[in-house]
């Protein structure tokens, strides 16, 4: 009889929670930066160190000096006043455009659109004491990733929008938030606003306004080495005051801004690879092995559809923030398999709940679907006549795959449920055979 293993994934959470600050004054700005105008396209749960287990029972720096070049023609002459007047607000000795880039990324939710209309980085230095907190408890040197922000509701409708927009990148430990006082009062702070208008956007209606978060010296030098963030847009709702999956309009999302040129590489590069959330959030290098696409398979099961679309099988490796939680990989391998998921039934079908094992060998080999590499939250449903793609993840040691299961059958099992746990498929479970 042949002898099961079960890859197991375990979960550790940290988040750790920045502040605010106060005002005085000042005058000159340097506005040299050190980027080109770039083009990204869309897709904060806390996270910290989990790692994922291959136990053997189973069968440096991204940016050089060099690409620090500084263009100024890109600097638009609103975004040189702005940095002027945040240095006179600090009370700043300087304040310098690092990078900017001025081509709109959208992101649509229903009939709402999200524009981060341009987005900078800004390096302040010897700033005023009240300004310390946010910056690391520190005054000689931070940053300031500013965003300019525009929300339009198009929806027949009034919407409610909470400012909820979050920053992450590899290893981050801050929850980034609107640090509104380095932006004077005379610029309109979107995250502000929206507060004060309860986060109310009346049909037809548009609002923009910055968006400012503080970053100390060190996540400024971090940033700056990856070469890329994740930027968080939370969803709209149709009821004020609500957070429930069934009043969202469209979901929250995690769309990849690039802050150099090796991060703009680095973006283009991973748009070939399915989004999971090691492409998403940028947690190391993927090179593809096989990829399968269009092979269209659908069943049916109690008015629920599964299509499997397509796998992709990558080798990864982990950046330095990421690496601990593959310590016990020789070599990473993995699969990520993309379904088309149809909802005909009457409940919502959460994907944060859904499960999914990887039969290899039929079954010699058994690895479970890996939580931690997908980015679901709990208001990623599929409602009652929706079609949306799922994304499932499988990790698998280098070593054995290529000496024992490289060449074997694989089947992939699929279970989903609602979201409060209840199983959708009356016991049964899609199954396809992916080789």
């Amino acid at each position: 009889m042949k002898k099961q293993i079960i890859l197991r994934l375990a979960v550790l959470t940290a988040i750790t929670l920045a502040g605010c600050g106060r005002t005085e004054e000042k005058p000159a700005v340097s506005t040299e930066l050190n980027s080109e105008t770039t083009s990204e396209t869309s897709t904060k749960e806390s996270e910290s160190t989990s790692t994922i287990s291959a136990s053997t029972q189973v069968s440096e720096e991204a940016t050089s000096q060099s690409e620090k070049q500084s263009i100024s023609g890109n600097v638009s002459d609103e975004l040189k006043k702005v940095t002027a007047d945040i240095k006179d607000e600090m009370d700043a000795e300087e304040a310098q455009i690092v990078f900017t880039s001025t081509n709109p990324t959208t992101v649509t939710q229903g009939n709402v659109t999200i524009s981060i209309d341009e987005y900078s980085l800004i390096e302040v230095k010897d700033f005023h004491q009240d300004f310390s907190i946010p910056f690391g408890r520190q005054t000689e040197d931070g940053g300031i990733f500013l965003s300019k922000i525009t929300i339009k509701n198009n929806e027949n409708q009034d919407i409610w929008y909470a400012p909820l927009f979050g920053l992450n990148y590899p290893g981050a430990v801050s929850a980034f938030s609107n640090t509104r006082i380095v932006l004077p009062e005379s610029y309109a702070n979107i995250g502000n606003d929206l507060t004060t208008n309860k986060n109310l956007i009346k049909k037809g209606e548009s609002i923009t306004g910055y968006f400012p978060m503080a970053l100390s010296s060190d996540e400024l030098s971090t940033i700056d080495d990856l070469g890329v963030v994740s930027y968080e847009i939370p969803s709209a709702y149709n009821k004020a005051d609500s957070v429930s999956s069934s009043d969202a309009i469209g979901k929250t999302e995690t769309i990849q801004l690039s802050v150099n040129r090796s991060g703009k590489e680095t973006i283009r590069e991973n748009e070939k690879f399915y989004q999971d959330k090691t492409t998403t959030t940028n947690m190391g290098t993927k090179t593809m092995i096989e990829e399968k696409e269009g092979l269209n398979d659908s069943q049916t099961i109690n008015k629920i559809t599964a299509t499997l679309n397509g796998y992709q099988f990558t080798e990864f490796e982990p950046n330095k923030v990421e690496a601990p939680r593959f310590s016990e990989f020789n070599g990473i391998i993995l699969l990520t398999v993309s379904y088309d998921i149809k909802n005909e039934g009457d409940a919502e079908i959460d994907f944060s709940t859904v499960t999914s094992t990887l039969r290899i060998d039929d079954g010699s080999l058994i690895v479970l679907g890996q939580g931690m590499l997908v980015d679901y939250k709990s208001t990623d449903v599929v409602k009652k006549g929706e079609a949306k793609e799922l994304i499932q993840v499988f990790a698998m040691d280098k070593e054995q795959y290529d000496k024992l299961w490289k060449e074997k059958t694989y089947k992939i099992q699929l279970v989903l449920y609602d979201s409060s746990a209840k199983e959708l498929l009356k016991g049964n479970k899609f199954e396809f055979d992916l080789k």
